[in-house]
């Protein structure tokens, strides 16, 4: 038994690393750890970014995301990157736990519950809302979305203690993200009584978990402008937000990504009603409650957002929710595939394998429905999809007439996808935005400069290198494309930041026009090699980029 247990505990470290190195992968600093890191390093070191916006106006009042990655920097010593990529490890895993839990809890053996984790380890990018069932970088969304995995898998197996501590640090790294999981929980309390008492012991978890958010909230420097929870949002502030925050607004997603999530919707529902019959109250409860509210909160969101005004929804972001629904078509799906090659129901179960492998592997599923064989990038994502289903189908279906053979496929599936779905399927979740030049420029700033110097990149349009150099120069940025996500969340700042861009941004860089970045408390420019400014003092150069100081106006 010990054994088995550190097979099992070695395979999800595995398929923790794959999914981390490989695929889906991960970033740093190529979103909103360009936020982050700076507020965090100013509460570690409050003589840092002292004209930074971001640094100053931080959003963490109700997270414990600061205090865990201060708590570990003291305790390890070790720099913020590392201490946030070891928590994001850490609920990688704590997710990949919570789905082999599950399929243990629906009946399935040790190697077909890790061929049920395995795919939901690929991960899925969920377009429009602009989330991800494993988020690139190791931000509070991403470590609340595994863990709520976890806590739905220790509640399918009965440990609800377990479940409520689990979902309760779900709720105090992020807590938006825990909403649709806790309003189904509780429609599963009310509803079935003979779980009512043990379910009231996640409850009581939950609660402490709360009371705690609301004390930490009392006890740190958090946001600093009063939040409007029930007003309006004003024309201006709505252009702003449509602009820099669209994947709120559902109107901005397109038709494409309606229609997908619809599919994803219908996929849900042939899923449980294939496999109602044998899930566990708890999880036929999330399998149906969680797209249920998914689906529903895309109306919502567009009656309470973009018809209401409701100033709460750019932070509360209630369309999101569609996140649901691609992780329960994908291990759904999975379960889904597993029964029906247990059962002989080959053709089934190559169906829905095929279903499960290609959420990952496309971003639209309509294109499973109206498929374009002429496109060389989809034949391949064809050819890897099915390969993968016919694997995965062999690994069930020979569990039990040809173990060996079963074991051999469920190793392809457990290693294959990693690597197939990137390299062969050409899928790429993301582009390299860093190269050695911005960390030349960021290492001469943090040397040759004040702390409290002011940078502007005047050129770089929504480019996000600035964000790149305030991290590794420490050093404050006076306006950049990336910091202008902020306006859902702190509208006053998100204005600030359109005034900043207006003035020195707004349309093409002029290398004859100085006079509009004297105006601004601006330190420094660093252009392009081919936007050399003439006439101005050369202070430091590369191959990419020319910094110059900028004259002071008597």
């Amino acid at each position: 038994m010990i054994l088995r247990h550190v097979a099992v505990a070695a395979a999800l470290i595995a398929l923790t690393l794959a999914g981390f190195f490989f695929f889906p992968g991960h970033t740093f600093l190529y979103s909103d750890t360009q936020i982050y890191l700076p507020i965090l390093e100013r509460m570690h070191d409050s003589s840092l970014y002292s004209k930074e916006p971001l640094a100053l106006r931080p959003h963490v009042t109700y997270t414990i995301y600061d205090e865990m990655a201060l708590a570990l920097r003291r305790v390890t010593g070790l720099e913020f990157q590392s201490v946030l990529v070891m928590q994001q490890l850490a609920t990688r895993f704590c997710g990949l736990l919570g789905m082999f839990l599950i399929g243990r809890a629906i009946g399935f053996p040790t190697h077909l519950a890790l061929l049920l984790t395995s795919i939901y380890a690929l991960g899925a990018t969920v377009s429009g809302p602009a989330v991800l069932i494993f988020e690139y970088e190791p931000v509070p969304r991403g470590f609340a979305g595994p863990m709520l995995v976890l806590a739905i898998g220790l509640a399918a197996r009965n440990r609800w203690l377990a479940a409520g501590l689990t979902a309760g640090v779900a709720i105090l790294y992020h807590p938006p993200t825990t909403v649709p999981v806790l309003a189904v929980l509780a429609l599963f309390t009310i509803f079935q009584s003979e779980y009512r008492i043990r379910s009231l012991r996640a409850w009581a978890a939950i609660a402490v978990s709360i009371v705690l958010a609301f004390i930490f909230s009392r006890l740190q420097d958090g946001v600093t402008e009063a939040q409007q929870f029930f007003g309006r949002i004003p024309p201006d502030l709505e252009q702003l937000q449509r602009l820099r925050g669209a994947y709120v607004w559902i109107t901005m997603w397109g038709a494409q990504w309606i229609r997908h999530f619809e599919l994803l919707f219908v996929a849900c529902l042939l899923v449980y009603w294939r496999i109602r019959t044998f899930l566990p109250p708890v999880v036929r409860y999330f399998f149906l409650g969680l797209p249920i509210y998914g689906i529903v909160m895309m109306p919502l969101s567009y009656l309470s957002l973009e018809t209401a005004k409701w100033s709460l929804m750019p932070q509360f972001q209630p369309a999101r929710a569609v996140l649901f629904l691609s992780l329960i078509a994908l291990a759904g799906a999975g379960i889904c595939g597993i029964h029906a090659a247990r059962s002989r129901r080959y053709v089934e179960a190559l169906a829905w394998f095929a279903l499960a492998y290609a959420i990952p592997a496309q971003a639209d599923v309509s294109q499973l429905l109206l498929p374009d064989l002429r496109d060389s990038i989809y034949r391949k994502r064809f050819g890897v999809t099915a390969a993968l289903a016919l694997l995965a189908t062999a690994a069930a279906a020979f569990e039990s007439r040809k173990p060996v053979w079963s074991r051999l496929a469920l190793g392809a599936c457990l290693i294959l996808p990693f690597y197939a779905i990137p390299k062969i399927g050409q899928v790429i979740n993301y582009r390299e935005i860093d190269h050695p030049e911005i960390h030349e420029v960021a290492n001469w700033a943090r040397q040759n400069t004040s702390k409290d110097a002011v940078f502007l990149f005047p050129d770089a349009g929504q480019d996000l290198t600035p964000g790149l150099f305030r991290v590794y120069a420490v050093r404050a940025v006076f306006v950049d494309w990336k910091a202008g996500g902020q306006v859902n969340l702190l509208p006053s700042l998100g204005l600030e930041w359109w005034r900043r861009w207006k003035a020195v941004m707004e349309g093409k860089f002029e290398p004859g026009n100085m006079r509009r970045y004297t105006g601004e408390p601006i330190d420094y420019l660093v252009v392009k090699k081919k936007n050399a400014i003439e006439g101005w003092k050369v202070l430091y150069e590369n191959e990419a980029y020319r910094t110059y100081a900028v004259p002071r106006v008597p």
